[in-house]
């Protein structure tokens, strides 16, 4: 499935699911199970002739026959597709982090470990994150809410900051550098920042 096709699952199902809580907030009493999917399929119907959904077409088919099932909840499913369809289309500043992590090491072999305040780095090119900050510095939602401190040992430090900052999701503030040991330490901070 390419993005396109996710990101109008995404679409389908926060419309379908705005549809039917309108529907329901209007509608007086409790509304149960298969009058919901029978909301959820008279507006999938509707939907399912839109040119725009053409690529998704097997798909609301395939949702219009769970809300039919005898004990199938359309309302459930949608919901469960909404909130797959929005991670795979929404990163926050964690998934922007462990990218970040993966393409420092796929393009220079420096791999990243924990280390504790108290523990000084053990290996050289290593990039060493600090626990605390990890669960610290982000919001339940995965926004960088206060910035977090790596610690490096190697020759190309400057460069792989510099890779860092380019990737666009931080803005690198150096803290303290010891060229000597070839050891840096620098903060990471939201790219929104101004440093």
């Amino acid at each position: 499935m390419n993005d396109h096709q996710i990101g109008l699952l995404s679409q389908l199902s926060t419309h379908s699911l705005l549809h039917l809580y309108f529907e329901v907030a209007t509608s007086s009493g409790f509304v149960p199970v298969a009058k919901r999917n029978a909301i959820i399929n008279k507006y999938l119907k509707g939907q399912l002739a839109l040119p725009v959904y053409r690529p998704i077409k097997k798909d609301i088919k395939s949702l219009i026959a769970h809300g039919r099932r005898l004990n199938g909840d359309a309302e459930a499913e949608l919901t469960k597709l909404h909130k797959i369809t929005r991670q795979s289309t929404q990163e926050n500043d964690v998934d922007h982090l462990y990218s970040l992590l993966a393409k420092v090491e796929a393009n220079h072999g420096i791999k990243s470990d924990l280390v504790h305040d108290d523990e000084h780095p053990k290996m050289a090119d290593v990039l060493y994150l600090l626990p605390e900050h990890i669960e610290h510095c982000f919001d339940e939602e995965g926004n960088q809410i206060a910035p977090i401190s790596v610690l490096l040992e190697s020759l190309k430090h400057n460069e792989i900051m510099d890779l860092v900052e380019g990737s666009g999701s931080f803005k690198v503030g150096l803290v303290e550098v010891n060229e000597a040991n070839h050891q840096a330490h620098y903060q990471l901070h939201p790219a929104t920042v101004t440093l």
